[in-house]
Parts: structure tokens; sequence; C-alpha cells
């Protein structure tokens, strides 16, 4: 059995584990031990994302179809911890358009869900399982990473060619945030002030922004 990814959970007594099994799995940090355990996607699964309330995990599994074609089968969806049921499974495409959910971002509130997905960024409510409008989208490049700025629909996303933007949901425009440098910034994080914001990129650097 293989540990692929733990989150904690709001109030940091337990921590979320997502197994090679397929299954998810609640320990309780303070004696180590494995307090409950549900079957999820029957196959590897990432990292969970824990939302603010500790209700619901967003769980994501890949698997490789194809070594030559570079085809992935990816599943991603949103489950109840209480209940252990998933309430709503990310499409594969949408609008025709095949966009497979790359990475599962964060819970952007208690109903609305944060994934990059090739050029796009989108939201999803999943308790009406619909899409939240208008969605980000390039037209040249992938979207690598994003974060929620200090109002609830306002973003920054990272682009593959080193760039930043600020995406403001409301009016659904967007700013240049930082041109960049060519490194993607692969990973981001926003401090709990709001008021920093960390972006990761290759050969060991780490930006620090006010944005």
């Amino acid at each position: 059995l293989t540990y692929c990814g733990v989150a904690f959970s709001p109030a940091s007594e337990s921590l979320w584990v997502t197994e090679s099994s397929g299954d998810v799995a609640s320990m309780d940090i303070r004696t180590s031990s494995i307090v409950r355990r549900f079957p999820a996607y029957g196959r590897p699964l990432l990292s969970p994302v824990v939302s603010a309330d500790g209700q619901y995990l967003a769980i994501r599994t890949e698997e490789a179809k194809s070594s030559v074609t570079n085809d992935w089968d990816i599943v991603a969806g949103v489950w109840d911890v209480n209940s252990e049921e998933e309430l709503f499974r990310l499409p594969n495409s949408f609008d025709g358009t095949e966009t497979r959910p790359v990475e599962i971002l964060a819970f952007s509130d208690d109903s609305t869900l944060l994934t990059i997905q090739s050029k796009f960024m989108a939201r999803w409510n999943f308790r009406t399982q619909q899409e939240v409008l208008p969605r980000y989208s390039q037209a040249r490049h992938w979207v690598t990473h994003a974060t929620e700025l200090t109002q609830p629909s306002q973003f920054v996303v990272g682009i593959l060619n080193g760039s930043l933007e600020k995406w403001d949901a409301a009016t659904n425009t967007t700013q240049a945030f930082s041109r960049g440098d060519g490194e993607a910034a692969l990973k981001m994080a926003i401090s709990p002030d709001r008021r920093t914001l960390a972006t990761g990129h290759g050969h060991g650097k780490i930006n620090l922004w006010h944005p």
C-alpha cells in the first residue's frame, strides 16, 4: 500500500489520505491510526483537496491509456465525506473541446471548485453540477496554475510561456500581471492575509509578489 497524497482537515485534527488501492482514508494525527476508509475510483488517487468546512473532498486519478500517444484516462470529482458518495464528476470535455481535468486547484467557497484544464481555468458548482461562467481561456498557451485573490471573483493565472495574468471573473477582463521570463509558474500559493503571492518555477526558483 502506498499513500499517494495527504491533506489536513480544517481543524488540523486529522489527515485525509489517498491510497494506491483507490481508497480514501482519514487518519487521526494524535494516534497515527486510520479511523475510517471508503473506496473511491478503484485505482491510485492523487492528492485530495479539502473544502473549508471539511465536508467535501475533491479527488483525482489518472491512468495512462497509451505510452505511444501520451493518452490519459483522467477521472476527478467531489465526494461527500459523511455519505462517502460522489456528488459530482468533472466532464472530460465541454463545448466539444477536449479539456481533460488536468488539476484540481481548490474550493473557492462552499459550492465552487476551481480547476485548470488545458487552456482553461474553470469554476464548477458541484451542488448544481454546472460550470460557473464565464471561464478563463487562453488562445495560445496552456494554463499551468491559478489562485484566488482577495475578492471571490479575482484570480491570478499562470501561463505556460511564463507570464501571469489577473482575471476578473465578474467583468471577464484580464490584466497583465507579469510578462515573465519564459519559466512557467508551476505552483502558486496565496498567504493567509491575501497580501503575498508565491509562485514556484523550474530550476529551483520561487518568486514572491504583492498582487
